[in-house]
């Protein structure tokens, strides 16, 4: 085992002491030391450097840590021309061990702006998949839900929402209040970085609401409207708990005097405006019968 190891020390040594090409890729990371100015665009992502040496050294670049050729433009507004390969010789980013043979990009463009900020909304970013007999009874809950940004104005003005990273939950059957990421785009950076969203989950039921008075609308001060009956049933579908604590007060049913008018059969449909997140199943009667009097 001992020799089998030798060997291949031996092997690796004499591999590495041979010439090798390889390419660097590095990241361009911009800073800017003016405060009221943002990068909104870089032409390329990446320098690419073509370098030839000894294994041992070119060994270094991949296991000595992140490498990054760091940009330091002027602080105006405007595109400004970096010229890659005198960056990588300023910044001594290879040793004289190696042989740069060549960049892609030679050069490469910065743009800079005016930065500004905008409060916007955040959007959650979700896939939910529920319990049987189980679903969410209003929308899901962003807190808070607008957070502000910054970054260069060509670019905040044209964003008005930001999306939470995506999430997926399965078997939902009770509420749940979790944290959330934000994803936000290149050059655009929001003050928090991530929000709580909130999923009202209930298991749904159904249940019928008595003696609701119906409201008669639009009766002009010459005319009267009487109707038979006077009183309906609403049949509502939605959260255990909030159809466990809905009142006849909070369901709100009408007819309205101009459908009368028009009508030919003698009774026209009543009318229900419920709570936010109570589906309406129907009314009983579902049909009111009527007199005008003029």
């Amino acid at each position: 085992m001992f020799t089998v190891f030798l060997a291949l020390l031996l092997w690796v040594i004499v591999t590495l002491s041979s010439n090798f090409y390889t390419s660097v890729y590095l990241p361009i990371k911009v800073h800017l030391s003016d405060s009221t100015l943002a990068v909104s665009a870089i032409s390329h992502r990446y320098v690419i450097v073509g370098v030839q040496g000894e294994g041992w050294v070119l060994s270094g670049y991949y296991w000595g840590g992140d490498r990054s050729i760091d940009v330091y433009p002027e602080n105006k507004k405007g595109s400004q021309i970096i010229t890659a390969r005198d960056l990588i010789k300023q910044e001594k980013l290879f040793t004289s061990e190696t042989n740069v043979v060549n960049v892609m990009p030679e050069v490469f463009t910065v743009t800079i702006e005016e930065k500004i900020k905008k409060e916007v909304f955040v959007k959650p970013f979700l896939r939910l998949v529920f319990a049987p007999k189980y679903e969410l009874v209003e929308a899901p809950r962003v807190i808070p839900p607008k957070i502000v940004i910054e970054g260069p104005k060509s670019l905040v003005k044209k964003t008005d929402t930001l999306k939470t990273k995506f999430y997926r939950f399965e078997n939902l059957k009770d509420t749940l209040t979790f944290t959330a990421e934000i994803a936000y785009p290149r050059y655009i950076y929001p003050e928090k970085k991530s929000v709580q969203i909130f999923l009202n989950v209930q298991k749904i039921v159904d249940k019928q609401i008595k003696n609701v008075e119906l409201e008669i609308k639009g009766v002009p001060k010459n005319a009267e409207l009487i109707i038979f009956p006077t009183r309906v049933a609403v049949n509502v579908r939605g959260g255990i708990n909030l159809l466990g604590k809905l009142t006849e007060k909070e369901v709100s049913a009408f007819v309205l005097y101009g459908e009368a008018l028009k009508d030919t059969t003698g009774a026209i449909k009543p009318h229900v405006l419920l709570p936010e997140g109570i589906e309406l199943l129907g009314v009983v009667p579902n049909k009111i019968e009527y007199v005008i009097k003029k």
